[in-house]
This record gives C-alpha cells, sequence and structure tokens, in this order.
C-alpha cells in the first residue's frame, strides 16, 4: 500500500480501514481479511469503544506491532484535567496491547482556550513516546492557526468530514498550505443516503449521483470508487469502513485508474455547502427532536454532548447490542425527520 510522508517524517498508508459502528464481533474477520488484502491502517477511537477488539484482533491474529498503523482518538470527556488525559492514554493502550501508537489525535474541539492546553498535553504524549504522530480531528482553520501560534507545533493530520457536496474548501486549503494532511471521513455516505432527512446529513440529488456515475461508466468503475478514488488524487488520507469483506477487492480497484483533469472538475463544481457536522446538528434541533435526542444519547447532539455519559468501559457484549439497538433508533429518527418534512 503506498504511504504518504507526513510532516513530522513519519508515513502513513493512504488507505486504512474505518471501524466506527463495526461490531466486536465482526472485528477479527474484518480485520484478518484487510491483511490480506494489503490494507494494514486501522483507524478506531476511544468512544468507538473498539479499541479492545482490535488489540484482541491483533494478537490473536499473531500480527507483530511494527506491521501495522493504528490511529486512535481521545474523547472529549477525557480533557477534564492532564491526569484523566494521560490515563484514558494509558487505558487505550492497554486495550490496544501496545506501548504506543503510530497516530492519536484529539476526536473534537472544545472551548477555544481549553484547545490549547489540551493540545500542549497531545505534544507531552509524543514527547513521552506514547504516539509516534500526533493530530487533529474535526477542528477548523481558526483553532488550528491559534493551537500553532501558542505552541509552534503544526499538527500531521486533520480528521474531517469531507463528501463532494460539502468540500470543507476552506480547512482543507489551509491545512494543504501548512502541510496538514487531511484524513477524509464519511466520503460515501451521501452515495448511499436514499433521501435527507436533517439539514447536515444531506442526500446526494439524483443529478449529482448521475453524474458521479456517468463518470465511473467512462472507467468502467463505480459511483463509490469514483467518490474514493477522487479523494486519492485531492492528496487525502482515506479509510472506508468494510463491513462485507468482499469490498475491499472494490475498495482496492480505485488504483486501477485515474480521472481526468475534467473529471476532477466536475466533481468540484458540486461542492455547494461547506459545513461542520457538530454546528449543523446544534441549529437544526426543534423541540420534539431534543425530546427524542433525551431518549436516545448515542444519536447525533447527545452523542458529542452528554460527556458524563460512560461509554467508553461497557463490554464488548454490551456495546454490540447498544449497536443494534441504535441503528432500530436511526431508522425510527430517519422516519420522523421524514414525516416532518412533508408535513
Amino acid at each position: 500500500m503506498k504511504k504518504i510522508k507526513l510532516n513530522d517524517n513519519n508515513e502513513i498508508p493512504i488507505m486504512g480501514m474505518g471501524t466506527w459502528m463495526l461490531k466486536p464481533s465482526k472485528f477479527k474477520n474484518v480485520v484478518q481479511e484487510s491483511l490480506k488484502n494489503g490494507i494494514n491502517a486501522f483507524d478506531v477511537a476511544q468512544i468507538y469503544n473498539n479499541e479492545a477488539s482490535l488489540g484482541d484482533a491483533l494478537e490473536e491474529l499473531n500480527v507483530k506491532r511494527e506491521s501495522v498503523h493504528i490511529t486512535t482518538k481521545i474523547w472529549i470527556n477525557n480533557y477534564k484535567n492532564k491526569e484523566v488525559f494521560f490515563k484514558s492514554i494509558e487505558q487505550s493502550l492497554k486495550r490496544l496491547k501496545t506501548d504506543y501508537v503510530d497516530l492519536l489525535l484529539l476526536h473534537w474541539p472544545r472551548e477555544k482556550d481549553d484547545n490549547v492546553k489540551i493540545y500542549k498535553w497531545l505534544i507531552e504524549a509524543k514527547e513521552k513516546g506514547l504516539t509516534r504522530s500526533i493530530g487533529l480531528s474535526n477542528f477548523d482553520k481558526e483553532t488550528i492557526e491559534k493551537l500553532i501560534l501558542e505552541t509552534g507545533v503544526i499538527p500531521a493530520t486533520n480528521h474531517l468530514e469531507i463528501q463532494v457536496h460539502n468540500q470543507q474548501i476552506e480547512n482543507v486549503n489551509y491545512c494543504k498550505e501548512k502541510n496538514i494532511l487531511v484524513q477524509a471521513y464519511s466520503l460515501l455516505r451521501p452515495y448511499f443516503l436514499e433521501k435527507s432527512f436533517t439539514i447536515m446529513i444531506q442526500a446526494m440529488t439524483d443529478k449529482e449521483k448521475n453524474m458521479i456515475d456517468s463518470i465511473g461508466k467512462n472507467h468502467n468503475k463505480t459511483g463509490p470508487q469514483v467518490i474514493l478514488r477522487w479523494a486519492i488524487q485531492k492528496g487525502y488520507q482515506i479509510f472506508p469502513k468494510v463491513t462485507n469483506t468482499r469490498r475491499f477487492k472494490n475498495n482496492l480497484e480505485i488504483f486501477e485508474f485515474k480521472l481526468t483533469k475534467e473529471e476532477m472538475e466536475k466533481i468540484h463544481k458540486m461542492n455547494r455547502v461547506d459545513y461542520k457536522t457538530i454546528d449543523l446538528i446544534n441549529k437544526s434541533l426543534d423541540e420534539k427532536n431534543e425530546e427524542f435526542l433525551d431518549k436516545n444519547p448515542l444519536l447525533f447532539d447527545k452523542y458529542f454532548k452528554n460527556v458524563d455519559k460512560d461509554y467508553l468501559n461497557c463490554s464488548a457484549k454490551e456495546y454490540e447490542a447498544e449497536l443494534e439497538a441504535q441503528e432500530e433508533k436511526i431508522k425510527e429518527f430517519i422516519a420522523m425527520k421524514y414525516e416532518q418534512k412533508n408535513d
């Protein structure tokens, strides 16, 4: 797998495996198939409650630590103070069964003044050898500028939600200017949505999807493969989640073709909104939604805001049951929003 050189001279594979909401019972098989297909970078997080699943899988498969690239993210309720912050890293490493990670991220920004203090702790984690590289997730240009100004340390990566109609152009351009690698997540979600059901979760229009599909036909490839290829040619690292292991082959086929300059320009012109999910979550909730979300804290706003709720220490079995329950609740939420839209 081709690697990208980071601004700290470390390297990261251009494609990894996303793991959010991947059930613990499927983890070992997916990791095994990922490695068989040459994909050896894994993106996990404290809040995903899947660090132990990855650690167990790698141990059971007898995988050498130096042969894989591990990214994890520190969750916001571990920003409370320095002791809690470093204790959480210690626990992450224990769950992952390793002495270090390759990339350690702050999962979400907090209040502006707090971010500098927390970022300094992240820098210290690298100095202590707990991680080889440090980065951010969901941070905007203004916040990163302040971190660099106050510390003199440029993060290696920024993990951003990017889609063809939400290209985060300002943030991406700033990252390129500072040689910060953009790690693009949720690239394919709008393609597979049948309909938009909130302000921040927008399905691609039929016209947009047809355009992507037509580009794919030029190369005998699918629409999702075009989107992933577009991201690669933009210079992003990508980590599509795979639950059906047959899709590894589809993902790897994106390295078999190249989009033309004209095709890249067509996709560039599809951008119609630059948003940060968390901001639009806060703006799009009405009283009925709040009542629903209070009962379903893993969904959207409460997932981010209810930092005192402890999802980090439940067992794999409990978490898998929670994920299954959330799938049903998400369907209910979609139906509710669609009914509101059509009232």
